[in-house]
């Protein structure tokens, strides 16, 4: 029984992060809730098949820790922040992401499975470098929907372009530690090979100037971690296929905007199609030689070597946010080129200067507990640029520090200070082990550092198995048990992640349910059954859901309803409750025309100004 348990945990754990490329989160994350379902319901199974629920190693527990305190911290955060809904969409992701590290790493205590995790993270990149390059060779069946904002840049599955690179980059380190792994059967090091033009073509069509910089970063991690010849040749191998295949990018216009007429699109798909072959053929070739190549078999770097290659690992670490702030202080640089366009690449302009600043202000005004979660938004769009639309820090660290304060960010460092010091142990009880998996979560943390990465499941998920393997795969596989006591823990954590997730749905559920009442009475007319579905469906999604939603929904349906008191009443407690979330304010100026002038015109005032579009003369809340 433990047996089939720990097969249909592996298969899950195998199934989720390749599922969960193709989950796109929207506004208020509800697209990441099956997901989070799935992470607690591999680790319950797990516990039930005997596996370890936490790692083995101390630094991995502590791992664990900082990622469940920043959970507890985005939970306790929704009763004071400004913004709820945006508070929900954090915790239920970072809910998810904690599942997930717990899940995956069960799976992987098993001496058996220690071996997975790269190439589980590099195949999972890989499908999502083929799906989105499917558009591209296969214009006249595949076609995804136009980004108002993308203009061409390679996004999909994932849903966010400087992300895609990123995890295209991720791909293409861990394609260049396997195919250079002599531990690594052949047929996987020839797939790694082989497939790592898609990786390449996907990093360059994102035309993201923050992901090439990480991937470069990555590289060298890799040398430092793996120092062999062989690895050396292999990220050089893998910069120069990059620019060939970046070379027939550029050559072909309707691969890298995606876009033009039919006939040409097709005739440019073809002569891609080719030069990738070719590519690929080249790399396997490269690799077969120099597998073949005895008398670099064994050969290590000399520790300056390793020295000059772990001091470029940092360069270019820093490389992406020195940039931007040489770039915003110069004063003398281009405005970057929008869109699927090379010239962008030459520019050192970037708004995050801007969003970095705001941060560190809003950081500055409540330093020890932030200003909420979710707050961000809410101060940017009072901040002097808030006319262009930003949700996010666009840096993990600032963000969290302007959000949740140091206590936030001693949660971060945490998480990171434990998966660091867990690949540590691992480099000295066995070195070489999940070089690749280290080397890539370096580029993680490099790009992560300047981008909202935090924010993207589907590449979230990726790095989960890489930091999974790394704190859960201790020197001792599964060889110790554990304390009674301390599974208990487990099962009861993932029981509670359980329930809230799966009420959350619910309500979302209902949500979406009595939506469409509204929507068929809004064309046929309220009749005294559709009133009683609708307002009953939007009490119960409510429930225990601490989003605005329902509750905004509810009012709106009687505004409908011609209720225009009892609406305008209602939905003034909910934008009291959440002062920096615009569309409440809008709502209550919507609401409150007729019947109380005066607050609808500071309500209308209110919501222009979170929407950076005028001054408030009252900053007190209506």
């Amino acid at each position: 029984m433990r047996s089939a348990l720990s097969k249909v945990q592996l298969a899950g754990v195998v199934a989720l992060p390749i599922a969960g490329l193709f989950v796109h989160s929207g506004v208020f994350f509800y697209g990441s809730l099956p997901l989070c379902l799935a992470a607690w319901s591999l680790w319950l199974l797990g516990i039930a098949a005997g596996q370890r629920a936490f790692p083995e190693t101390l630094a991995g527990r502590i791992a664990i820790l900082g990622l469940s305190a920043l959970v507890i911290l985005y939970a306790c955060s929704i009763f004071g922040t400004p913004d709820r809904p945006a508070a929900v969409g954090n915790l239920t992701l970072s809910l998810g992401y904690l599942g997930w590290l717990l899940a995956a790493g069960s799976a992987f205590t098993v001496a058996a499975r220690s071996w997975l995790p790269e190439p589980l993270a590099w195949g999972a990149a890989t499908v999502a470098a083929a799906w989105g390059l499917s558009e591209r060779l296969a214009p006249g069946s595949v076609h995804f929907a136009e980004s108002r904002t993308g203009f061409g840049r390679l996004l999909e599955p994932i849903g966010y372009w400087n992300s895609m690179g990123a995890l295209a980059g991720i791909g293409i380190v861990l394609a260049v530690s396997i195919a250079s792994s002599p531990g690594r059967s052949q047929p996987l090091r020839t797939a790694a090979a082989a497939l790592s033009p898609l990786l390449m073509a996907a990093l360059w069509l994102s035309f993201s100037r923050g992901a090439l910089a990480a991937t470069v970063c990555g590289l060298f991690a890799l040398c430092a971690t793996s120092p062999t010849w062989r690895t050396v040749r292999g990220a050089l191998a893998a910069v120069a296929l990059t620019a060939t295949t970046a070379v027939l990018c550029e050559v072909l216009p309707g691969i890298r905007t995606a876009s033009g007429v039919q006939s040409q699109r097709e005739s440019d798909a073809t002569l891609f199609l080719i030069g990738l072959i070719t590519v690929s053929v080249i790399a396997v070739a490269a690799q077969w030689l120099d597998q073949q190549s005895s008398s670099a078999v064994g050969r290590r770097l000399p520790r300056y070597g390793r020295r000059v290659a772990a001091v470029a690992a940092i360069f270019f670490a820093l490389v992406p946010a020195a940039t931007v702030l040489t770039g915003s202080n110069s004063g003398t640089s281009a405005p970057a080129a929008t869109g699927a366009n090379a010239s962008r690449l030459q520019s050192l302009e970037s708004s995050r200067s801007k969003y970095w600043t705001v941060a560190i202000e809003q950081f500055a005004a409540s330093p020890l507990t932030g200003a909420g979660s979710g707050s961000f938004r809410g101060e940017w769009q009072r901040s002097s640029e808030g006319r262009m639309p930003a949700l996010n820090a666009h840096s993990l660290e600032l963000e969290t520090l302007a959000e949740l304060g140091l206590l936030g960010l001693a949660a971060l460092l945490m998480l990171v200070g434990g998966v660091w010091a867990s690949g540590h142990a691992r480099r000295i009880t066995n070195p070489g082990f999940l070089a690749g998996a280290s080397s890539a979560l370096a580029l993680f943390a490099a790009h992560s550092a300047i981008d909202w990465d935090w924010q993207v499941p589907g590449l979230m998920y990726v790095v989960g198995v890489l930091a999974a393997g790394i704190c859960f795969a201790g020197p001792h596989g599964n060889r110790h048990s554990e304390p009674t006591w301390l599974k208990a823990t487990g099962a009861t954590m993932a029981l509670v992640a359980i329930t809230w997730s799966a009420h959350i749905w619910e309500a979302n559920t209902l949500l979406t349910s009595a939506t469409r009442v509204v929507d068929t009475a809004q064309v046929l007319g309220w009749t005294p059954e559709r009133e009683r579905t609708a307002l009953e469906e939007f009490e119960e999604s409510a429930w225990l859901n601490p989003s605005p939603l329902p509750k905004t929904g509810r009012a709106l349906a009687l505004f409908d309803m011609d209720r225009t008191e009892e609406a305008a009443s209602e939905v003034l407690a909910i934008a009291r409750a959440n002062p920096d979330w615009w569309f409440g304010w809008a709502l209550v100026w919507r609401m409150s025309q007729r019947t109380n002038p005066v607050l609808a015109s500071k309500a209308k005032e209110r919501g222009l100004y979170l929407r950076g579009l005028g001054p408030l003369a009252d900053p007190r809340v209506p």
